[in-house]
């Protein structure tokens, strides 16, 4: 499933923005960083993008990072991420929280989004 999210102010309910992660198939999601009101992309130069996706009693099931799992395309502020299907294969339980945090080149850390996403077993 790939969807395309525009970010111009945060943090944002993770769960507005992804509703569902299907069990074996690839999620993979586009966040697009801007510094105005979607006109502007935002420089994300020597930005670090981190995705933890979680049981809801905290036991973290995976962590993407820019590099592994996460593309950061600077000029354009976007970062691909990508939950591949052998990973989202071993999910069991029928929702998981989600956290999107974002540090920018000056080492300051927003948290961007966090949120329940259901999951769906074929």
């Amino acid at each position: 499933m790939t969807e395309q999210i525009i970010i111009s102010e945060m943090p944002v309910d993770v769960s507005t923005l992804w509703q569902k992660i299907n069990v074996g198939a690839d999620w993979e999601t586009t966040i697009r960083m801007y510094l105005d009101e979607n006109k502007t992309p935002q420089d994300t130069t020597g930005w670090a993008m981190e995705v933890k996706v979680k049981k809801l009693d905290g036991t973290v099931l995976k962590t993407l990072t820019v590099g592994a799992g996460i593309v950061n395309t600077p000029a354009q502020g976007k970062f691909v991420i990508t939950y591949a299907a052998a990973d989202t294969a071993t999910i069991t339980v029928q929702q998981v929280k989600v956290t999107v945090k974002v540090t920018d080149a000056g080492a300051g850390i927003d948290y961007l989004a966090e949120g329940i996403v259901d999951v769906y077993f074929p």
